[in-house]
């Protein structure tokens, strides 16, 4: 019996050995390479030529939320192990910052439209006229009343609600645009045919529309339209001073 145990207890501990030593190959494994995390990237040529404005935020921000849909990681110690997402991060953060300059948003904050001021008053003529202009009642007894409800009413609450269900849209058709991506690369019949037929429908959303939502995020964002140097970005706002696709590159 004694023996038996022996045994027994040797195996045990001769397994735990083995599991343990597999769980460190796969720690060793899956850590990201180094190099390519310490890799000094050349700066962007031409810096001073370069101008962004709220069109690259939003794409930007699109991007970012396409490659790291878990919110938790939105932070630069949870992204430091992985460059291309930790400078994506780094590029919005510093719009934001030249953007809404008296703010301190995260991207989660501008998502939500936090950077809407409730107490100031409404300004956003443009849109309001929109508003007003494809009302679908036009021709019920209503109108005039709540059009006369809504010019008194009126207030930037509205409108941040209006951008934070409009953004969060934009960033679900994007989830719904990659929906097909790697099908296509199975060769057999039934991935093809599963895949033309969600291509058939994503292909049929209508583009101006899109746009249309998209002119609107950017006039919310900033009315003025205005373009920021990059070399400013660089200088004064923390932009990584790198080629990003070059560092996509590297990683995949």
């Amino acid at each position: 019996m004694k023996y038996i145990i022996l045994v027994f207890t040797v195996f045990f501990f001769s397994c735990q050995q083995k599991t343990n030593s597999y769980r460190k190959t796969i720690e060793i494994d899956i850590k990201p390479d180094k190099e390519l995390i310490n890799k000094k990237y050349k700066p962007v040529p031409g810096k001073d030529s370069i101008f962004l404005r709220v069109n690259d935020l939003v794409d930007k921000v699109i991007e970012f939320q396409a490659l790291t849909p878990e919110r938790l990681q939105w932070s630069e110690h949870k992204l430091k192990d992985n460059p291309p997402r930790l400078y994506l991060f780094q590029q919005i953060k510093a719009l934001l910052k030249i953007l809404f300059k008296n703010q301190d948003l995260s991207i989660e904050q501008f998502i939500n439209g936090d950077f809407i001021q409730e107490n100031e008053s409404n300004t956003f003529d443009s849109l309001n006229k929109n508003i007003i202009e494809n009302y679908d009642y036009k021709e019920s007894d209503h109108y005039e009343r709540a059009v006369k409800n809504f010019n008194r009413f009126k207030s930037n609450s509205d409108i941040k609600k209006i951008f934070a269900f409009h953004f969060k849209f934009i960033l679900e058709l994007e989830n719904l645009s990659n929906f097909n991506t790697g099908m296509i690369g199975s060769g057999r019949l039934t991935n093809h045919y599963a895949y033309s037929m969600i291509r058939d429908v994503t292909n049929s959303i209508d583009q101006e529309k899109i746009n249309n939502i998209r002119n609107e995020i950017n006039y919310i964002i900033d009315k003025d339209q205005r373009t920021f140097s990059m070399l400013e970005l660089v200088e004064n706002y923390g932009y990584p001073d790198l080629d990003l696709e070059d560092v996509n590159l590297d990683w995949y």
